[in-house]
């Protein structure tokens, strides 16, 4: 085991001393014993990683597809925050051309296609809010 401690030697210094503590030496059971506990350590952080992950995806679809939603409802006028004049044509232009423009390839389950349809749906939502 490695510690560090600061050098007591002469004046001022700040180098770091390092001082060597042996350790003793396991036998070849405790260390099998030592791994396999390790093993199912890091097995069960793994698991619980995966259900909270899978949790993580469930909360943010579901926040994904509200957003959708109210976009879905700004467009039909059943939204209460949108305004009493009709969306303009260019808007429903732009909106058009920017859902063409996201290029998702669903099938390759890609990091980066969820993060540009984050993009899009923010963009969407402050143009509709703003």
């Amino acid at each position: 085991m490695v510690t560090k401690t600061p050098r007591s030697t002469g004046p001022r210094t700040a180098t770091p001393h390092i001082v060597i503590k042996e350790r003793l030496p396991l036998s070849t059971e405790d260390r099998k014993k030592a791994f396999a506990a390790l093993q199912k350590d890091l097995i069960c952080r793994l698991e619980h990683l995966r259900v909270e992950a899978n949790q993580v995806c469930e909360a943010y679809l579901a926040n994904l597809d509200g957003d959708i939603n109210t976009l879905i409802d700004f467009l039909d006028g059943t939204s209460d925050v949108r305004k009493q004049s009709d969306v303009k044509a260019a808007t429903m232009e732009t909106w058009s051309a920017t859902l063409e423009g996201v290029g998702l390839k669903p099938a390759k389950g890609r990091r980066k296609d969820l993060r540009r349809v984050d993009d899009t749906i923010k963009a969407l939502m402050k143009s509709a809010f703003e």
